[in-house]
């Protein structure tokens, strides 16, 4: 058996067909994601299974994209429960199916939605993003992104 034969075989002797999803049933990155190698021995590589699962039916993943999953379980590895997706649109995904935190629900935020329009109101009556940061006591970088809408784009 030629290279080529070898990792679709080892492959699919991991995966438990299910009949909703197809489970991955062997090693697992820390993040959930099943994983293989799919190098040779003198350069090893390590893939997501998902992604060698669309590699094996679809072909090449184009650069800049996602492998994402409709049904929101990572060891799947069937087909037609995957799709691809820029970052952007596999976070929106996620932050839609309430798998990612965003905003106030994150522990590590000072702000909620009501403070990032106050500091909005302010800037735009021209207070300064330096004076902004001292009151919310976030820094003068955050306050940029929240008057340009790169973070807390959804709050309006």
């Amino acid at each position: 058996m030629d290279p080529e034969e070898r990792v679709p075989a080892r492959f699919w002797a991991k995966v438990n067909k299910g009949d909703a999803c197809w489970e991955w049933t062997a090693a697992l990155f820390q993040t959930g994601y099943g994983a293989i190698q799919t190098g040779t021995r003198s350069n090893p590589r390590v893939e997501t299974a998902h992604r060698l699962s669309w590699l094996i039916h679809f072909g090449p993943i184009p650069p800049g994209m996602d492998v994402c999953h409709h049904c929101d379980n990572r060891k799947c590895v069937r087909p037609d429960h995957l799709f691809l997706g820029t970052r952007a649109d596999n976070m929106r995904d996620a932050v839609a199916k309430g798998r990612q935190a965003k905003g106030a629900a994150l522990p590590q935020t000072k702000l909620d939605p009501a403070r990032v329009r106050q500091i909005r109101e302010a800037h735009d009556s021209g207070e300064s993003m330096v004076s902004l940061g001292r009151r919310y006591g976030v820094h003068r970088v955050q306050i940029g992104h929240i008057v340009r809408r790169t973070s807390w784009a959804w709050v309006a």
